[in-house]
């Protein structure tokens, strides 16, 4: 049995969890029940996902890495913010103008 994955986040040892079992590779998890993390213990929990088999371990590692790769993200592109000046213009102009025509 062979350590294969550590993790503190629920997300990622689930995503863990879901790869390997989908791949159908044998392992261990030394928190079973994640759900369970922060009840009457540590608030973080940590994950520890072990090899049954060390014949699996070339094919989970590669695994592992194409699941947990950073995706590419594409940059936004930025977003003009309406200058807050003429927005206090454009107020008070309608303001008084609204007021003049109240009044006369």
């Amino acid at each position: 049995m062979q350590l294969l994955y550590t993790s503190t986040d629920l997300a990622v040892a689930q995503l863990v969890r879901v790869t390997l079992d989908r791949e159908g590779i044998e392992y261990f998890c030394s928190d079973a029940d994640l759900s369970v993390g922060g009840i009457g213990g540590p608030l973080e929990v940590k994950s520890r996902f072990y090899l049954l088999h060390d014949a699996d371990r070339e094919r989970a590692v590669r695994l592992l890495d194409e699941v947990l790769a950073a995706p590419k993200i594409a940059v936004p592109t930025p977003v003009t913010k309406f200058p807050v000046w003429l927005l206090v213009l454009v107020v008070a102009v309608v303001v008084v103008v609204v007021g003049m025509a109240a009044i006369g």
